[in-house]
């Protein structure tokens, strides 16, 4: 069975530091501890290994009339 939860928000620079710093202090909990993590008004314990594969991914686009426009993807994944 596959579940995914998901959301998307605008939020401050400081609030989205804010949240990622709650994501890293979950997975800083060290090897056998669950990482609670807030995915929009859900709350999803995950069970990272030791070892976690972590991919970035950067898009740059300019555009010559309006603002341009940058996003970043990060991924991670294990094996439970």
């Amino acid at each position: 069975m596959t579940d995914t939860t998901s959301f998307e928000e605008e939020m401050t620079r400081e609030e989205l530091a804010s949240y990622l710093h709650g994501i890293a202090d979950e997975f800083a909990r060290g090897e056998g501890e669950e990482a609670t993590i807030q995915v929009g008004n859900k709350r999803v314990t995950l069970q990272p290994g030791n070892e976690v594969a972590c991919g970035v991914s950067v898009k740059e686009r300019s555009a010559l009339i309006r603002k341009g426009r940058q996003e970043m993807t990060i991924t991670m994944n294990w094996r439970t």
